[in-house]
């Protein structure tokens, strides 16, 4: 007998973005949880994702149907899709469950959207902004950005690199910041503002860089701050909301309210004060809570979630 079916029912995303990813991160866990799980996309044109590396069989609707239902005559046993409701009916008739994963409380339709519909969050803070009950699984840092050994503390003296994702506007975010910072401080900094790139060159950029600005948001987790903690970044900026599942100001982090550049600037002042001798433990701790979003928790996790259907639901 053929493995249980479960489908990710996700839209067409042809840029860098972490909602879709771990959709992808969930299927391969799946696959290691003894399931045949698929990346479905309801467009015939839909192409493989190539900016980080991943092992999911990709199907458009059409094919999926064709080649794996109608071929195995089985039903779906789990069908998880995203905060848009319609994306769980693509299947009609042929889905024993159904799971909206909400990664946003932005999106989020309310409660009453998402009838015969069980709920998983990305983020405890996304779950108590739409106060809704579900599983909590969260995304999890990739082999190459967490290898068990501690990074070198790069913190030089005389010149600091800050990174700075030019998506969601983070150019428009700095030049805010850039007014409440003084010529002395600004000639210390060397800016980079980084367009969208694969994964592996974004991790390489961040381990070649002393600051990143998480200047993003809102945010259902917000996973670049993440992935700066475990490379020896030191973060700097808002939590976009589902950051505070993780950031903790002035421990791991340096947090000003979302949107507060002037707050943003006087923490990058501080940083490079020659006074302040607080940043090796920062990083330390920043690292230790990046160690904390690994695989085997996040599978862990699923397999939880799972068995509620395999052991109550059937």
């Amino acid at each position: 007998m053929s493995n249980p079916i479960i489908v990710h029912s996700i839209p067409v995303n042809k840029e860098v973005c972490g909602g879709i990813k771990v959709h992808y991160q969930l299927a391969m866990l799946e696959k290691e949880l003894g399931y045949d799980s698929f990346i479905v996309y309801d467009d015939n044109d839909a192409t493989s994702v190539k900016w980080f590396d991943h092992t999911c069989t990709e199907y458009t609707l059409q094919h999926f149907k064709h080649d794996i239902l109608k071929e195995r005559n089985q039903k779906v046993f789990l069908l998880i899709g995203w905060e848009e409701p319609s994306s769980l009916d693509i299947l009609p008739g042929l889905v024993e469950h159904k799971v909206a994963y909400i990664q946003g409380h932005v999106y989020f339709k309310g409660k009453a959207a998402y009838k015969d519909v069980d709920l998983w969050f990305n983020s405890c803070y996304v779950k108590h902004i739409c106060n809704a009950e579900g599983m909590v699984i969260p995304p999890y840092l990739d082999g190459h950005f967490i290898n068990g050994t501690r990074p070198i503390w790069k913190y030089f003296k005389h010149r600091h690199r800050l990174l700075i994702q030019e998506r969601k506007q983070g150019k428009e975010a700095w030049e805010k910041v850039v007014q409440y910072l003084p010529a002395l401080i600004l000639d210390k900094l060397d800016v980079v503002i980084l367009p969208n790139v694969d994964e592996l060159l974004f991790r390489d950029e961040l381990k070649a860089s002393d600051i990143f600005f998480a200047h993003s948001f809102p945010e259902g987790f917000g996973l670049p701050p993440l992935e700066a903690m475990s490379t020896g970044t030191l973060v700097v900026g808002y939590t976009g909301g589902g950051g505070s599942d993780f950031m903790e100001d002035n421990r791991n982090c340096f947090i000003a309210p979302d949107g507060d550049s002037e707050a943003v600037a006087k923490h990058i002042i501080n940083i490079l004060s020659p006074k302040y001798h607080n940043t090796h433990e920062i990083l330390i701790n920043a690292y230790r809570t990046a160690l904390y979003y690994n695989k085997s928790i996040t599978k862990d996790l699923l397999g939880i979630a799972l068995e509620e259907y395999t052991d109550g639901k059937q």
